[in-house]
């Protein structure tokens, strides 16, 4: 299915028969007007108010002479709008193992050693204090504590990476937002907090590009002090 990512609206939206669009929240507002346009003709919908706080999405089918149209809202105000086809089953699965998280990489289960990284990825291009890097999948990380064995930070770009919620490198930030559902403003409009962790304020965050695409993924793993 073809897919189109929206970050601002322009006057009546127009998304094309077997496209997705998404919209930030904010870009549409409650009334306004979306088409959907196919061989077959053409269907206009008004975009259905927001749903209520703590709803995760409402939703509202048109058909009338055109095409069938699908506007989904969530309670922040993003929107996902589909054209004369299937919902497109959001959000795709994370890729393991490149798969990154708030509290750790790959499956996400046990300590990030180097030798568990090691495992996953095979050997690192290079190592340094307390450091590793395998360029060739992009990823970086550094470690911590006493023995410096303790993963405390990752970062991972190029076209394999995923999140564990599934957000993947080179979904727009319409996308992303969707997806996670996160209500953080963006850094400099490149880095935005997409998942927090049950540990000690870790967190993950995207990492968005020139283009307004995910380009890669950064966690920052915090742990409660030893008692």
């Amino acid at each position: 299915m073809a897919v189109v990512a929206v970050l601002a609206a322009t006057p009546s939206p127009v998304v094309g028969a077997g496209q997705t669009a998404w919209f930030l929240p904010g870009a549409l507002r409650t009334g306004d007007v979306v088409r959907c346009r196919s061989a077959s003709g053409e269907t206009d919908a008004k975009v259905p108010p927001v749903p209520a706080s703590g709803t995760t999405t409402g939703t509202v089918v048109w058909k009338r002479a055109g095409p069938q149209m699908e506007i989904e809202r969530h309670a922040d105000g993003a929107t996902q709008v589909t054209c004369a086809a299937p919902g497109p089953g959001l959000p795709r699965r994370p890729t393991p193992p490149y798969v990154i998280g708030q509290n750790g990489l790959g499956l996400i289960r046990g300590a990030n050693t180097l030798g568990r990284l090691t495992r996953l990825y095979g050997q690192p291009s290079s190592t340094g204090l307390c450091r590793a890097a395998w360029k060739p999948i992009g990823l970086a990380v550094t470690f911590g504590g006493p023995r410096c064995d303790v993963l405390i930070a990752a970062k991972a770009v190029g076209p394999r990476w995923s999140s564990l919620g599934g957000v993947h490198v080179g979904d727009s930030v319409a996308r992303m937002v969707w997806i996670t559902q996160t209500r953080s403003r963006p850094v400099g409009g490149r880095i935005w907090v997409i998942g927090r962790g049950a540990q000690y304020r870790s967190e993950l965050v995207a990492l968005v590009g020139s283009k307004h695409t995910v380009v890669g993924f950064a966690a920052s793993l915090k742990r409660p002090p030893s008692p």
